[in-house]
């Protein structure tokens, strides 16, 4: 756990960013992953986190099985048009 602490805070002050790490990512053929969450944090009696840690613990529990983000991406290509008229909410 120590390891995954301190690659993750040392990727963090190289370059500026990261939340999260987990074990496979380092060679460790173990099921631990550390997040580190800034802010407020979840009391006890809450039975969810808010959506954006919610989808970090998922991407690290998804490297523990060997998924990673380029496996869950749609091969769905559209065009600008078609984003517009699809998820207009979702541009700026």
């Amino acid at each position: 756990m120590a390891r995954l602490e301190s690659t993750l805070m040392a990727f963090r002050a190289k370059n500026g960013f990261d939340r999260g790490i987990a074990a496979p990512q380092i060679g460790v053929q173990n099921r631990f992953v550390a997040i580190h969450l800034v802010g407020k944090h979840a009391s006890p009696q809450e039975d969810a986190l808010p959506q954006a840690e919610s989808e970090l613990f998922q991407h690290e529990l998804n490297h523990l099985v060997g998924i990673l983000a380029v496996n869950l991406v749609s091969k769905d290509l559209l065009s600008a048009d078609e984003l517009l008229n699809r998820f207009p909410s979702h541009v700026i």
